[in-house]
């Protein structure tokens, strides 16, 4: 089961690729979409689907530790954090291109 916050990944994503008139399909598969007229997404779609790759594998890998014994501290990676760009209070600011991501 995933958490929260997967879901809500999951949430985001299916609303950003209806929002910009994208097939339902991962974002890695997205990366390298090509519509029947031969065009591929906009440079800005392509930071956008980056930066979201990077927040699920972040998020995927951090919810996942939850399930192992016990972490080794010399190995286990620290959370990434990201900071976003606005303040419009939406999920989205977190998926900006001028988000930083932060350790």
């Amino acid at each position: 089961m995933m958490s929260n916050n997967m879901n809500k990944l999951v949430t985001i994503w299916n609303d950003w690729t209806k929002a910009n008139n994208l097939p339902s399909m991962s974002a890695s598969e997205l990366l390298y979409y090509e519509n029947n007229n031969g065009e591929y997404i906009t440079e800005e779609q392509d930071r956008f689907i980056k930066a979201f790759i990077e927040i699920w594998e972040s998020m995927s890998s951090y919810t996942s530790s939850w399930d192992q014994e016990e972490p080794d501290n010399n190995t286990h990676e620290q959370p990434r954090y990201i900071e976003p760009y606005g303040n419009t209070g939406s999920d989205v600011d977190y998926f900006h291109s001028k988000a930083k991501t932060m350790r």
